[in-house]
């Protein structure tokens, strides 16, 4: 796989970080939906005279209200203006809009937006992170700050070098049974994941049942694993 340039990295961190600061869908009102829906109707060459009318409206903004309530409205326009510009992984031909603004499609879309935010977090881990990647020392005070500040980090975005610093700096001192509970609980949360692929979730669902999870997927549970633990500490803290 050839290396991502840097500075490519750090636009496409610095655009989650942007996004992920916006008002959530579940405080706006449903004029502010309806504005960004305009935009998006635009970004994607939708024409007014095919913009979802009547109950296929009202089912539209109900499943945005239930579904994504969590998401922001500035990550509604990221992840489309991400899906025509071709950086996420799906198919040029599921990013066509084809005159008919769907449920389907925005979940298509919202689908290939959540891997995408998966892999900015997983890989880079947002701002400060990148620092720690680039192998930046931090003296105790910086890392002190940089723990303080991402308390108001969601689970998903926890970055792992939180937990190997309280680890190295014996902060966080975990037994086995600790670690075994961290690792139970992080089934259901990575399994999250994969909400809106019902392949992904049944893949995962039948490896784990089986007892034959990938390497991936075990990497995954135990990321998950150590960001829940963090989140215990400062939470805690």
């Amino acid at each position: 796989m050839p290396t991502v340039p840097t500075e490519f990295t750090k636009y496409a961190v610095s655009r989650a970080e942007i996004a992920l600061k916006s008002k959530q869908i579940k405080n706006s009102s449903e004029d502010e939906v309806k504005e960004i829906l305009k935009k998006i109707y635009s970004m994607v060459g939708l024409r007014a005279i095919n913009y979802p009318q009547g109950e296929d409206k009202k089912n539209l903004h109900d499943y945005i209200f239930f579904k994504y309530g969590q998401k922001t409205l500035d990550e509604l326009v990221l992840a489309f203006d991400l899906a025509i510009s071709g950086e996420l992984e799906i198919a040029a031909g599921d990013v066509k809009v084809y005159d008919q603004f769907t449920i389907n499609y925005l979940a298509t879309i919202m689908a290939g937006y959540k891997k995408w935010l998966f892999n900015q977090a997983k890989n880079f881990e947002l701002n400060k992170p990148l620092q720690i990647e680039n192998k930046k020392t931090m003296d105790d005070n910086e890392w002190d700050e940089w723990l303080e500040e991402i308390k108001g980090y969601r689970l998903e975005l926890i970055p792992i070098a939180a937990y190997e610093r309280l680890t190295a700096t014996g902060k966080l001192n975990l037994t086995t049974e600790q670690k075994k509970a961290y690792y139970a609980s992080a089934k259901n949360y990575y399994l999250a994941t994969f909400k809106d692929d019902v392949r992904e979730m049944k893949r995962f669902a039948d490896n784990l049942s089986n007892n034959c999870l990938t390497q991936e997927q075990r990497d995954g549970l135990v990321a998950f694993s150590k960001k829940l633990a963090v989140q215990d500490y400062l939470t805690k803290k």
